[in-house]
């Protein structure tokens, strides 16, 4: 989600209290996602499926740099 707010786009109606998603925001997430797996390649193309152990194993050696991970 934080990459989402980045636009500056609420999740939210503070009026009606229900859950929002604006379209536009959530493309520009997306796009910038693809533009660093696809293009600037400082995310796996796999990430979504790399697993624990790959990804803590790259942070503790050294080989990785940023991480920004979540559940």
């Amino acid at each position: 989600m934080i990459l989402y707010y980045q636009y500056g786009e609420a999740s939210q109606d503070p009026v009606t209290d229900k859950l929002v998603l604006d379209k536009n925001a959530a493309l520009k997430t997306l796009e910038l996602l693809y533009r660093m797996a696809q293009e600037d390649k400082v995310l796996p193309e796999t990430m979504i499926g790399t697993d624990w152990r790959t990804i803590h194993s790259g942070f503790v050696n050294g080989r990785v740099l940023f991480w920004f991970g979540g559940t």
